[in-house]
């Protein structure tokens, strides 16, 4: 599983992304090392639908799964607030498209 590769997107870098401008392809290796070197950091994921070129993501988009199974859908008022937008490059589509890419992996601040 170390050498499986999964995008990643660095929400709220605030100017020092953990991957190359905020999004990236890397191993799985290499997101587990990030995380356990910051810990600051959390992770989710959310599908990526067939065919597109970009992806909204929303404030519930960034609890992890024990986050979102402990609260439900709706408990805070900006669940469903847009939070950004990622354009991905013509080389993650091409991902996509051959359905090497089918979801992205989120990464984060904590949250209690």
């Amino acid at each position: 599983m170390a050498d499986v590769k999964v995008l990643v997107y660095h929400y709220r870098a605030e100017g020092h992304p953990v991957v190359r401008n905020g999004l990236a392809v890397i191993t799985h290796q290499e997101l587990t090392d990030i995380l356990a070197a910051d810990q600051t950091l959390q992770f989710s994921t959310k599908a990526i639908p067939h065919l597109t070129r970009s992806i909204d993501i929303y404030q519930s988009d960034l609890h992890t799964a024990s986050q979102a199974a402990a609260e439900p859908a709706g408990t805070h008022p900006n669940d469903g607030s847009n939070v950004a937008s990622v354009t991905f490059p013509v080389k993650v589509i091409l991902g996509i498209i051959a359905g090497t890419h089918k979801e992205i992996y989120i990464l984060s601040k904590k949250t209690s």
